[in-house]
C-alpha cells in the first residue's frame, strides 16, 4: 500500500525539526522508496552520509513504524540541511 504524505503535513512540522547548527532544517523534499531501498541508503543519496538516516527517520515517524522496514512506493520528506 502506498503511504501518501499529506501536504498539510508539511504546515505542521516544526521549522527547526533537528536543532540548532548545521542541521537545521528549511525545507523537504520528497522521496518515493525504490526496490532495495533502506533509510542508511536513502541517507547516503542525499547526504553524503548513511549515518544520517536517523534525521530521516525522525521526520517520517508517523508513516515509518519500524525503521529497518520501508516499502517500495512509500513517501518520505528528505529534511534538507542548512549549509
Amino acid at each position: 500500500m502506498k503511504k501518501i504524505i499529506p501536504l498539510l503535513l508539511l504546515l505542521l512540522l516544526p521549522y527547526n525539526v533537528h536543532g540548532e547548527g548545521p542541521e537545521a532544517v528549511k525545507r523537504f523534499k520528497i522521496h518515493v522508496v525504490k526496490r532495495g531501498e533502506n533509510l542508511h541508503l536513502i541517507a547516503a543519496r542525499y547526504y553524503n552520509n548513511a549515518r544520517l538516516w536517523r534525521l530521516i527517520y525522525n521526520v517520517n515517524q508517523d508513516s515509518i513504524k519500524d525503521p529497518n522496514l520501508i516499502h517500495p512506493g512509500d513517501k518520505l520528506l528528505i529534511p534538507e540541511l542548512e549549509d
